[in-house]
């Protein structure tokens, strides 16, 4: 979906800042704040350069905090 270092939040389009950078099996998860709305958006960030980010929503991302929680005790 991304690319870019800032996505734009879903909410109210601004760019967003970097909150939070978690490893998760193969994967990274990225949390990114809205400074305008207050927004968070997570996406998922493969260690592959060239491929596109994903914006996660639902099961997928429930599954991925729990895998989270799981490790640190905290995601």
């Amino acid at each position: 979906m991304f690319t870019e270092k800032r996505p734009r939040c879903t909410r109210c389009g601004a760019r967003t800042g970097l909150a939070r950078v978690s490893p998760v099996q193969s994967i990274e998860l990225r949390i990114y704040e809205c400074p305008s709305c207050g927004q968070t958006d997570c996406y998922e960030v493969s260690p592959v350069p060239d491929r596109d980010w994903i914006l996660l929503t639902g099961e997928r991302l429930a599954r991925i905090i729990a895998a989270l929680k799981n490790k640190d005790g905290a995601p």
